[in-house]
């Protein structure tokens, strides 16, 4: 009775005293239940009634184990009593709330039994083999494995614990409000019970549970820190070499069969099909074996590799200089590279093995007679034990990786403490690049598409495009040999090298054409077929461009029009030719501009070449004089004007200027002076700018003779009939 009060006035205390006072024990309902444990001798606490459930009830069961056993028992054989009597309505949950509390009380009971974890405190050791380093290694491993599972499970539950004891207030409000002892406050009591027996489990094994952790975590640092030291005092001998030698002869074998083995069953899945459901789960099995295969070999390729790792980390411990060879380096490389691929294919695997389990789900057998479900469900067996192998091939790959990936940063620690802190930054450096490089490669080597069954990949556009950038290169350099050995001593190349550079420019890249297209793989049949193709297109498409480029051959072959010469289009449009190009002709006009005229219009339309044999041609520049002018000294002014023009070209024979009295005019006389001219290189000219040169001399030189030029005259006539205006004008 006396400590019934005692816990009245601990709960008005709880009530009262200021928060303050209360500060530094946060959990007061701790203390609450300590007081009331510490009553269970007077049987203040009873076995709980749902229907009348009391305070702090579960206490009850808070006894040392063999006390826990007994009221574990008497009050499960009371629940089972009410079974009976319970109508059909809460039978089934009845069922499982008494079902759930049975399950709670036996983890209560298991929880009574638990030990405490061992000591850790054990001393290293001054020195390690191989083998107990590797042992270390495997026991973090495995105990990290452990911890980062459990402590967000740990976490997750402390979480749930919380919601669930905010789900009991709830179903407690609920349970007060029901009056009547009913089967209704039954169930709604057996669900409290349920739920606050996991609550107090819980709670119970939280304590425990963090005190695994914190002794996980304590073995986790304190193996880390063994290895630490044990990889630098290691123990190695020469038998210790000899056997790991031996090791990897035989490994080597056991790699070739497997890998022989996964080539067998590599063909058999190729060769499968998949008509009907016996012959798909036929296939899938096979398919199945095969990837199988494929993970053993790489088990044992890791196992290999891991071995030769063991090896380079026994010669690195055995070393007493601080360099060790470039051979260590590069074979730490190539492992190191090894195991990163082959952690990416083991992700590849998972993920395949997954798609497996998937398929093994999903068979459907439908409407198949009783032999052909028979068939299906053993080739399913053999399936599902398949998968099953996988599973455990993975496991033991992820082991062998983990070995060699720990071989392989002992390596690399001995290389960074003998070749300073940068090397770590070097190989993955190293490494990063090299993967790069290897994804490129696949990247190019694979098809874009095929022409008349010869694939054409990334790389091989690339490469037929680097060889006409080559051939253009080269064409450009023989082009610009051939111009300075046939240019002038004014600067100006000769039209027959130009042509000759013109030539040797399209050989040289038809020829950079045919062989880049031979690099991709397209022989003289395949360019035949393509060339068929391109005829179509040629056909609709490209007539203007072929046959413009093919009038720049003939243009170039005839040498009627060449670089330099001065022609007049059909158009009047004159100018110096300038270049003569695959599809077009650059002519510069006397303003500087050029202009462009396509091949084709140079050979079939006309065109005046002004010095397409000889630089000189004659011209006629008409003039007149008044009637009445001396015919000699007209003559005379015409000639003097005529020598004083730079171009007048006179060999005192048939090509000498001369002036020619044409026409009686309606107030000149007509005459023309015949001229011939030298076209001088730089001084080209329209014949309309020639004519105005020599007009302007005619001029200054008639004017110097007197020589009237007369203006247009007209006769007046006046006819007679007018009246005169003398005449008297009519009265009115």
């Amino acid at each position: 009775m006396n400590n019934i009060w005692n816990i009245v006035l601990l709960i008005c205390l709880v009530n009262f005293v200021p928060v303050n006072l209360w500060a530094q024990n946060e959990d007061i309902e701790t203390i609450i239940e300590d007081a009331i444990a510490s009553d269970d001798q007077n049987n203040i606490i009873s076995e709980p009634n749902p229907f009348d459930l009391q305070p702090y009830w579960w206490n009850y069961f808070d006894n040392s184990e063999d006390k826990l056993a007994s009221k574990t028992n008497n009050f499960l054989s009371n629940l089972n009593k009410l079974k009976d009597a319970i109508s059909d309505e809460y039978k089934e949950d009845s069922k499982v709330y008494i079902r759930k509390i049975s399950s709670s009380l036996k983890a209560l009971s298991n929880i009574s039994k638990t030990t405490k974890p061992e000591s850790i405190e054990a001393p290293f050791k001054d020195t390690y083999s191989l083998d107990e380093l590797l042992e270390l290694n495997r026991s973090l491993y495995k105990l990290e494995t452990i911890f980062l599972t459990e402590l967000p499970a740990f976490k997750e539950e402390q979480k749930t614990t919380k919601d669930l004891a905010k789900e009991i207030d709830t179903l407690n409000v609920s349970y007060k409000k029901i009056d009547a002892a009913n089967q209704e406050k039954l169930i709604s009591g057996l669900e409290i019970i349920s739920n606050r027996l996991a609550w107090f489990v819980a709670t119970k094994k939280e304590p425990i549970q963090r005190e695994l952790l914190d002794h996980q975590e304590k073995r986790i640092n304190k193996l880390t820190k063994e290895i630490e030291i044990a990889q630098f005092n290691l123990s190695v001998n020469n038998n210790d070499l000899d056997s790991i030698d031996n090791e990897i002869n035989k490994q080597q074998l056991a790699y070739k069969d497997k890998q022989k083995s996964y080539l067998e069953a590599q063909s058999l899945s190729l060769e499968s099909i998949e008509d009907d459901l016996s012959d798909y789960l036929k296939s899938s099995l096979l398919k199945q074996k095969a990837l199988l295969a494929k993970i053993q070999s790489s088990s044992e390729e890791t196992k290999l590799n891991f071995l030769k790792a063991k090896k380079a980390v026994a010669l690195l411990s055995q070393l007493d200089t601080d360099k060790p060879s470039n051979e260590s380096v590069e074979q730490y490389k190539k492992l190191e590279s090894f195991s990163k691929q082959v952690l990416k294919k083991k992700d590849e695997w998972n993920n395949s093995l997954m798609g497996e389990i998937s398929s093994l789900i999903e068979i459907n057998f439908g409407d198949k007679n009783a032999s052909e479900i028979k068939n299906a469900a053993q080739i399913s067996k053999s399936s599902s034990d398949t998968v099953r192998d996988i599973a455990k091939s993975l496991q033991k790959l992820d082991t062998s990786l983990n070995d060699l990936r720990f071989l392989n940063n002992i390596t690399e620690s001995y290389l960074a403490k003998t070749q300073g802190p940068l090397f770590k930054i070097r190989s993955d450096t190293t490494y990063t690049f090299s993967e790069l490089w290897k994804g490129t490669k696949i990247l190019f080597g694979k098809s874009l598409f095929s022409v008349s069954d010869v694939p054409v990949t990334l790389l091989n556009i690339l490469s037929a495009l680097l060889i006409v950038v080559i051939a253009y290169v080269i064409s450009r350099i023989v082009r610009n040999i051939i111009t300075r050995i046939s240019a002038s001593s004014d600067g100006r190349t000769s039209p027959v090298f130009y042509t000759l550079a013109r030539l040797s420019h399209y050989i040289i890249i038809i020829v950079g054409i045919i062989l880049a297209l031979a690099s991709i793989g397209l022989n003289f049949t395949n360019l035949a077929i393509v060339a068929g193709a391109l005829s179509v297109g040629i056909g609709f498409g490209l007539q203007s461009i072929v046959n413009n480029f093919v009038s720049g051959i003939i243009v170039l072959f005839e040498q009627n029009i060449k670089v330099g010469d001065f022609v007049q289009l059909d158009s009047g449009m004159t100018g110096v030719v300038k270049g003569i190009h695959v599809r077009s002709t650059v002519i510069t006009t006397l303003d500087n501009l050029d202009i462009i005229v396509p091949n084709s219009e140079l050979v079939t339309a006309k065109v005046v070449n002004y010095t397409m044999n000889e630089p000189m041609f004659r011209i006629h520049v008409p003039f007149g004089v008044a009637y009445g002018s001396d015919k000699t000294i007209v003559e005379k002014a015409g000639l003097e004007a005529a020598r004083k023009v730079e171009v007048t070209y006179d060999d005192g024979a048939k090509r000498r200027p001369q002036v020619w009295l044409t026409g009686f005019g309606d107030s000149s006389l007509d005459f023309e002076l015949i001229v011939w001219v030298v076209n001088k290189l730089g001084t080209h000219a329209t014949p309309g700018s020639w004519k105005a040169l020599y007009i302007w001399e005619i001029e200054t030189a008639l004017h110097k003779y007197g020589i009237e030029i007369p203006f247009p005259q007209r006769d007046l006539h006046i006819k007679s009939g007018f009246t005169s205006t003398t005449e008297a004008k009519p009265d009115f």
